[in-house]
Formats: structure tokens, sequence, C-alpha cells
């Protein structure tokens, strides 16, 4: 199974050609001296951003020993979506595998830290870096640093939990926000909530595993979009972390149950729990908003194939 040190996932969405281009050369950074296969999913209906990074990665010239780089097209704009077709379809076996964040630009000895952390402790199924770039960042830290989490900026999986996704035919429900808090409560469960209690130690917080984050300015009132935007899907995210936790941790149903959609996810939890969600919606009204436009939302499903735009050989670095 492990064929490489570790493989790295950057998933991309929105991010701009240059911005995808410093997180992918940050990666590669970060993963010299282990063997690495680092891949590149961009999501959405155009090619174009992976088509212009494949470019921009030709001309940077030879790659560190022992990488491999690649980069595929995925035309559902859907991050669960692009976790999913990884973990199923593109992972490459690897003893510990990274996910990365399109906008994230890991210092140089992040990787490095969270692999060291984790050391051969068997009670310890992944680890998670921490945001350290604004003053609310370096809060949201020290509360990670006392009480555990999961940061989807960057984490990493054991390879065996990778092996377990696929066997047992784990994925996340399509369409979901709270796609990395998702992942995490599975491992807190260690796979399996009606077998296994929670235990925050499992998904390890590595203070040493950092990042910095490319801001692009925008005018006042796209930011101001941008803002509620924001507010609503984190509104959808409470919602879903309701109905994960029901799922989870109060019905002890195994992750690979968990509905096909976020819709579904969300809908059935309200159908069922009417009497919470009632209370839910009262002290949260953009709850009730993102409830209502669920059955309005188009409803993206898994069956689209990534398409491979470039690759790069792990026989020294030379790009094709």
């Amino acid at each position: 199974m492990a064929s490489y040190d570790i493989s790295v996932a950057v998933l991309s969405a929105r991010e701009t050609p240059e911005v995808l281009h410093g997180t992918v050369r940050a990666a590669i950074e970060a993963s010299r001296g282990m063997a690495t296969c680092c891949d590149v999913v961009v999501n959405g209906p155009s090619a174009v951003t992976a088509h212009l990074l494949r470019d921009r990665l030709e001309q940077d010239g030879a790659l560190p020993p022992g990488m491999m780089v690649r980069i595929f097209h995925l035309p559902v704009a859907d991050k669960a979506h692009a976790w999913n077709e990884y973990v199923h379809s593109l992972w490459p076996g690897s003893a510990l595998a990274f996910f990365i964040d399109g906008y994230a630009r890991v210092l140089p000895d992040a990787l490095a830290s969270i692999r060291r952390s984790l050391g051969d402790d068997p009670d310890i199924l992944g680890g998670t870096g921490v945001p350290t770039h604004s003053r609310s960042a370096l809060r949201l830290r020290d509360q990670m640093l006392r009480s555990g989490g999961i940061h989807g900026n960057l984490y990493a999986l054991r390879g065996w939990v990778m092996a377990h996704f696929r066997d047992t035919g784990f994925r996340l429900p399509v369409g979901i926000y709270r796609t990395d808090s998702t992942v995490g409560s599975v491992v807190k469960f260690r796979l399996d909530p009606a077998r296994h209690e929670w235990n925050e130690r499992r998904m390890h917080v590595d203070p040493g595993a950092t990042w910095t984050v490319a801001v692009a300015a925008g005018s006042p009132f796209g930011v101001a979009r941008g803002q509620f935007g924001r507010m609503l899907r984190q509104a959808q995210g409470m919602l879903e972390n309701r109905a994960v936790r029901q799922h989870l941790a109060v019905d002890r149903r195994k992750p690979e149950a968990l509905p096909e959609t976020a819709r579904e996810l969300v809908l059935n939890w309200v159908d069922r729990h009417g009497g919470e969600a009632r209370t839910l919606f009262r002290h949260h009204p953009l709850a009730y908003l993102a409830y209502r436009r669920f059955p309005l939302w188009p409803v993206p499903r898994h069956g689209s194939d990534p398409v491979a735009i470039g690759q790069w050989p792990d026989n020294g670095g030379e790009a094709v």
C-alpha cells in the first residue's frame, strides 16, 4: 500500500493560477527528503486554472528527487466530491496522506513536523496543523491546543485509515460544507462509533505545523457579499454538524452509512428531530434560511471522473 512516504492532495476550487502555483510550490518544498506524490485536484466547470498551473510548473523545471506531481480536473464544483474522488480514485498509496486547501502555503517544515509528531503511536490516526496568520487564527490555535480539533487547511491521515475508507466505501455527503470536521469526527471515533468512544487524541494537534494564506483584494460590495455567503455556509454547517452528530454520536451508526448528499443528511435530520430543529431555528435564523434553501440548490452527485491534465514522473523530477 505505502508506495510513497507521503501523499499530498491539494484541493482547489476558486483559486487563481498564481495563488494555486504558490500553494503547490510550497507543498513541494515542504516534501523534500520524502518520497512524495503530490496531486492537485481542481474542481469546477472550467479547467483553465488546471491548464495554466501545468504551464507554470513546466516552466519551473526540475522537481526534487523522489517527487511525483499530478494535476487533475473535476467538472463538479464541490469539495466533498473532490475529496471522495481523491480517496477512491486518485490516492496512490502512502504511509501518510496530507490534505491542503488550494490557498494555504505550508511552511517548509510543516509536513515533516506532523509526520514526526505522529510517530508510531497506534492510538493516533491523523494529525492537523494550526493557523497563525491573524489574531483570530491565533485564538483558534490556542483553542485547538487546549481542546483538540482539525483544520481543513492542513491535516493528515495515516495510510491505513485511507485504505479503510476505500474498503468500506466511506464517502462524504456531496455538497457538505463541514467536510473536514466530518472527517475529524469519524477519526475521533476510530472509524466506528458502534465499537469505540470519542477520543480527541486520535487527531493530534501539532503546534509546529502551520501555513500562510494568500488573500486577494476585492471591492467593498464583493467583500460584503462574500461575507454574507460565508455566514450562510456556516449556518448550513451548523445544521450539518447536528445531523452528523446524531448519526455518529447518538445513533452510533457507521460512517459509510451517511446519506449520499448534504441535502439528504440535513432534511432527514430536520424531519426526524423537528423539535430540536425548531429550537435551533429560533436561536439562529440564518440556519432556517439555509434549511429553506436546501431544496432549491442543485445537488452535485458523484459520477464524473477526474481528467488528467499534467504529470511529472518521480525519476529525478524533469517535467514531461
